[in-house]
């Protein structure tokens, strides 16, 4: 391999090591979401869900830098922009020699494996939020259903149609 080259793909395992670090810690943030959902910690979840969009904005701009990144070394390999992009790191690796080849392949695959997992995640918290907000959403119907009128037990002692039970909502 050529200097330009080497220089490339250092360049690049630096940047995939930064990725793999912002998953980590996105798989940490989402998890933490998880739990603070299983308390019902409300400000938790507001806070794990700040990070999270934070974190997935940082992904999205080093993804955009490994795409301009995976250009220049298409270049060097002789592969044209276009596809150099679309290259995986498992298809780059096998384009190039160790010791980068083996570097690339462990990067490509822990970080396949955290935006796996923080997936996996991710559908749990949606389930979880979509059963939650089902029961709210029966719950509150159940409370407002009081509007059918009710018999009940007059001042003489003799059964009468009563009002419907009233919903009183008080905030502040």
């Amino acid at each position: 391999m050529n200097r330009v080259l080497d220089k490339r793909l250092k360049e690049l395992a630096t940047l995939l090591t930064n990725m793999r670090r912002l998953h980590e810690r996105l798989h940490e943030t989402v998890r933490g979401k998880l739990e603070a959902i299983r308390r019902a910690d409300t400000e938790a979840i507001h806070r794990a869900g700040r990070e999270e969009g934070q974190l997935a904005e940082s992904i999205k701009d080093q993804e955009g830098l490994r795409r301009l990144l995976m250009d220049k070394v298409g270049g060097e390999l002789g592969v044209p922009a276009a596809k150099a992009r679309k290259l995986t790191i498992g298809e780059l690796a096998a384009c190039v020699t160790e010791p980068a080849r083996s570097q690339l392949t462990v990067l490509g695959a822990d970080i396949r494996k955290l935006a796996s997992e923080i997936a996996r995640v991710n559908r749990i918290n949606a389930l979880v939020s979509h059963e939650m907000l089902k029961h709210f959403r029966n719950v509150y119907e159940t409370m407002t259903q009081g509007a059918t009128p009710r018999n009940v037990y007059g001042c003489t002692g003799r059964p009468q149609r009563g009002a419907p039970v009233a919903l009183i909502d008080t905030t502040g």
